[in-house]
Order: C-alpha cells, then structure tokens, then sequence
C-alpha cells in the first residue's frame, strides 16, 4: 500500500494491546540522512482541558507499527501498569 505523508494526518492511532485509541497523527519524524521515517508524532493530551497546556507530544517508532488501515493505525505499545 502506498500513501502520501498527508494521508497519514489525522488518522486515528489504536494500541493493539487494549483496543484504546492513542491519538491522532501531528506529525512525521524522519531520518534526513535516509530519507526513511522513523516514527510518528501524537499531540500530547490536554490537561484540565487544555487550560494547562498539553502533555509532552507520543512519539511511537516505526518498529511498533503493525497496521495501516483506510481509517487508522494500529500500534503494539506496552500497557501502563
């Protein structure tokens, strides 16, 4: 399957391990020396709906994507415990 960067905006990213969403995908982090992407961007989440700010920003490597869907990604991250 081919898509463009843009196609992966906005696209919902789901964990495999619980079925929880994570996020949605800001952002593209990429190797300029290879020309290979690395990882995905999330926005951290609000806190105290948004009047704090936000959280540090998801950065999930590649190496932890298993699926491209039409509508989202999923993703093998370790549960918190």
């Amino acid at each position: 399957m081919l898509c463009s960067a843009g196609e992966l905006y906005n696209r919902t990213v789901i964990n495999i391990n619980d079925g929880k969403r994570v996020g949605t995908v800001s952002d593209l982090m990429v190797d300029t020396k290879t020309a290979i992407i690395t990882a995905l961007i999330l926005p951290g989440k609000h806190k105290m709906m948004g009047i704090l700010g936000r959280e540090e920003d998801i950065s999930i490597p590649w190496e932890q994507i298993r699926v491209f869907g039409k509508d989202s990604i999923l993703v093998d991250l370790p549960l918190d415990e």
